[in-house]
């Protein structure tokens, strides 16, 4: 993609995602909007909007873990939305084969912040709200194939493709 094209790419994503979780509840239509728009360029899903996802799902999983009266419905209807659009997008990012030169460089670091928030997740199913247990388990589902044939295919020794491997069988139940 030409760069003024992703400059504008960015700008619309920006301007979609403020105006999204700036109301409440945050819009989920606009939130979907994004997530359609980045499928379009998923050069943004690497450099910036991955980490705005991570951030999103992960604020639901440190809330939900212990800090009294945030557990409050209303904090519910505005966390949770955001969140389940982070997961989809963290799947979005994960899940499909990226550039090669993301590949080796920045895909194995994204991998293990999804694979950790994962873990996060299902470790605390009990006061995780129900939607962003099954967006997480769902993402789970959908990873899991990618790697593993990720594996397969590359056959590598390279220790951060077998960590992330290993680390997918634990969540799994395997190791």
């Amino acid at each position: 993609m030409e760069p003024e094209n992703e400059a504008r790419a960015l700008e619309q994503a920006e301007a979609l995602y403020s105006e999204a979780v700036h109301e409440t509840p945050p819009n989920r239509t606009k939130l979907d909007n994004l997530v359609d728009l980045l499928c379009d360029h998923p050069q943004l899903l690497y450099k910036t909007f991955f980490t705005k996802a991570h951030e999103a799902a992960s604020i639901v999983v440190d809330v939900w873990h212990g800090t009294g009266d945030m557990n409050a419905d209303d904090n519910l209807s505005i966390l949770t939305p955001p969140a389940a659009w982070g997961w989809t997008v963290m799947e979005e990012t994960i899940c499909h084969p990226p550039p090669p030169e993301i590949l080796e460089t920045r895909y194995p670091q994204l991998a293990k912040q999804f694979l950790e928030l994962a873990g996060r997740t299902l470790d605390h199913t009990d006061s995780t709200p129900g939607l962003i247990v099954r967006r997480a388990v769902q993402s789970l589902t959908r990873f899991w194939p990618e790697i593993i044939n990720a594996c397969i295919s590359l056959k590598t020794t390279n220790p951060v493709w077998k960590e992330l491997y290993e680390a997918t069988l634990r969540l799994a139940g395997v190791l």
